[in-house]
């Protein structure tokens, strides 16, 4: 997933904030600002997993080892033409990057620290309809098939031309602190960018209005977020379990911030050479993302 641009450094407990604050049956009325060209904007994001797993091979236990990985990315965004029958935006990279430390069951330790290939470049996508969209480096140079990974991620995370499902929820009524939002899982995703992987889906999960609130001095919404996510590859998966804080500026629905953090499971048996090897454990994953926004 693109989505999470990094910035700063995360905790994983993060201070439980399900119920409303002091502004409580408080009214609120959003209103949707559909993007449109010059607008630009900087995304930070930091993900960070630590996870400590079992390994019995043949129904017995020969060792557990740990694994601690983060990730972190920024990259600014601004669009050069946005309508429906044409698509242009320019996205230049900051530092990206993923590093990732294994304790082995023999107690070495297996260390891994890779620059993302976006990292340091920048890029001019374009989109003419609804063909699939193309991209060049800003220099003229063409994109490697990792690059072009990582920028179709990012083009379907940019800005929705129209309201969709959760913000046509929003601009349909007034709001009251406190009220909870009705949405599907597959919705959530999508609004939590984490519809991009085939392998992810959020199982359930619950929004509610908890706060008015002032950032840099616009007024914005946050709200109580509460998800399962399933994640499966190959013979293995893993389930998350996250709660944590979503804000949105009040007028246009811009996102401004996402933090989520919480417990996760794993579990997965392979064959190997006629022999069962099972995997089984558990851990902690946290998430932060920002934005800023220009014009």
């Amino acid at each position: 997933m693109q989505r999470l641009p990094l910035l700063l450094a995360l905790s994983l407990l993060l201070p439980a904030a399900a119920t409303a604050g002091p502004g409580k049956g408080k009214k609120v009325n959003f209103t949707f600002t559909p993007p449109a060209a010059g607008l630009v904007w900087t995304e930070s994001q930091t993900m960070e997993m630590v996870a400590d797993i079992d390994i019995e091979i043949g129904g017995n236990k020969v060792g557990s080892m740990q694994s601690r990985s983060s990730e972190a990315s920024i990259v600014s965004l601004e669009l050069v033409a946005w309508s429906a029958d044409r698509r242009e935006a320019v996205l230049r990279y900051g530092v990206v990057g993923s590093t990732e430390v294994q304790t082995l069951p023999d107690g070495s330790k297996d260390n891994s620290d890779t620059p993302g290939p976006t990292s340091g470049k920048a890029y001019r996508g374009t989109q003419a309809g609804t063909a699939d969209a193309t991209f060049v480096g800003l220099d003229g140079s063409a994109v490697t098939p990792a690059e072009l990974d990582v920028l179709n991620g990012a083009w379907t995370d940019l800005p929705a031309i129209e309201e969709m499902g959760i913000e046509k929820l929003l601009t349909s009524k007034t709001w009251r602190v406190g009220e909870e939002l009705e949405s599907d899982p597959a919705e959530l995703g999508r609004l939590l960018d984490m519809d991009d992987d085939e392998a992810m889906s959020v199982k359930s999960g619950s929004m509610s209005l908890t706060e008015l609130r002032k950032v840099d001095g616009v007024r914005c919404a946050a709200f109580a977020v509460n998800i399962q996510v399933g994640l499966a590859e190959d013979e293995f998966g893993m389930t998350m379990t996250m709660a944590g804080e979503m804000v949105v500026t009040v007028n246009g629905l811009r996102p401004v911030s996402l933090a989520l953090a919480g417990p996760l499971t794993i579990a997965g048996e392979v064959e190997e050479e006629g022999m069962s090897m099972k995997m089984t454990g558990g851990g902690t994953f946290g998430a932060n993302m920002t934005y800023a926004w220009g014009k």
